[in-house]
């Protein structure tokens, strides 16, 4: 299947947005709609950003968990690393 959600809120004053194709992701967007702070992100997939804001402010946790810091209206997008 091939699709995308978005708007959906999580946790901590985030919006996500998510799209798949083939029922593999494609991308996925994090924004901070309220607050700020510590992102916890778990993947069932290794997954990586390109975002500039984040070079050297992204931290690995385990393999498929991230944590990073987003200020209210900040958001950032991560792709799917294929092994």
């Amino acid at each position: 299947p091939t699709g995308s959600v978005t708007g959906l809120r999580a946790r901590g004053g985030l919006e996500v947005s998510i799209k798949w194709d083939g029922g593999h992701l494609v991308s996925a967007k994090i924004k901070r709609v309220a607050g700020e702070g510590v992102v916890r992100l778990r993947t069932p997939q290794q997954v990586f950003t390109r975002d500039p804001k984040l070079k050297g402010k992204l931290e690995i946790l385990e393999r498929n968990l991230q944590q990073f810091s987003l200020k209210k209206g900040q958001s950032v997008t991560f792709e799917p690393t294929w092994e």
